[in-house]
């Protein structure tokens, strides 16, 4: 069996670990192909003076891949304006995250106290990865979920990503400050940060 075929077992402990205080979300989390969604990474390099990041690039059907994609970490996927799927092999990136597959465990704890329940219209601020609206289109349809971010890289990348594996959820590259695609929804969950 390879990598890539064992990542049910992965995904399933990793729900197990995230979900067991929130049941509703074990079977979306064990359901998530997030190896789908964060192909490559960065990692903070180890005793660095300045914030300097290293590139990420498993072999897609690599077993340390599929446990570090299945582990509850945050795999920051972009460095400044450098996302990770723009940098060539041992190249390195310095400055802050922008972007990131957040840590799943955080992920779910929100949903879980967001009480969305099926047929509720919810807003997803901040696409990223797309993880978070993988979860959500997968528990409650994707007819029902909308994500926004203002990069429009993110967004190609997630909708791209996540029709791979058949959900299609609604994704807009705009500012959620602004006009947003509709005129109301029954829950809204961010994920972004403001800087001052």
């Amino acid at each position: 069996m390879t990598a890539s075929e064992s990542w049910g077992d992965a995904a399933r402990a990793l729900a197990d670990k995230v979900a067991a205080n929130a049941l509703e979300w074990h079977e979306a989390v064990s359901e998530t192909p997030r190896h789908l969604l964060v192909p490559h990474w960065w990692e903070r390099v180890p005793n660095s003076p300045t914030e300097e990041w290293e590139l990420v690039a498993h072999a897609e059907d690599s077993r340390a891949r599929i446990a570090a994609v299945y582990g509850d970490e945050t795999l920051v996927t972009r460095v400044g304006p450098l996302h990770a799927d723009h940098a060539k092999a041992e190249q390195r990136a310095a400055g802050s995250p922008t972007s990131s597959s957040t840590l799943p465990s955080l992920i779910v704890s929100m949903m879980h106290r967001l009480n969305a329940e099926p047929g509720h219209q919810v807003l997803d601020v901040g696409t990223g990865s797309g993880y978070a609206l993988s979860l959500f289109a997968r528990r409650l349809g994707d007819e029902y979920v909308t994500s926004v971010d203002v990069d429009p890289y993110l967004v190609e990348a997630a909708r791209a990503r996540l029709a791979a594996f058949g959900r299609i959820p609604r994704i807009e590259a705009i500012d959620a400050t602004g006009e947003l695609p509709e005129p109301a929804y029954d829950r809204i969950m961010a994920t972004v940060s403001v800087r001052p």
